[in-house]
């Protein structure tokens, strides 16, 4: 949603190529920023918490990547 608010023409053009099919495009034609915000606006605050857990899962992942080869997470608790 930020990506349309901040650059509703690129996502426009990024529909019309085959090879972007299935990206992370908004298809609205550039013409409904206004409700894109509110939307937007909407969901952090109603999904806060939700979008809050997935932030940590995301940490949590980059941090086993980084860390985790298979032993013990042990030396991982704080």
């Amino acid at each position: 949603m930020d990506s349309y608010i901040k650059y509703p023409k690129s996502h426009k053009l990024a529909i019309k190529k085959p090879e972007m099919l299935g990206g992370p495009f908004i298809d609205y034609d550039g013409k409904r920023v206004d409700e894109i915000k509110i939307l937007r606006d909407k969901t952090i605050k109603e999904c806060s918490d939700l979008l809050e857990l997935s932030e940590s899962i995301l940490k949590l992942n980059s941090l086993l990547l980084r860390e985790a080869f298979g032993q013990t997470l042990s030396q991982l608790y704080f």
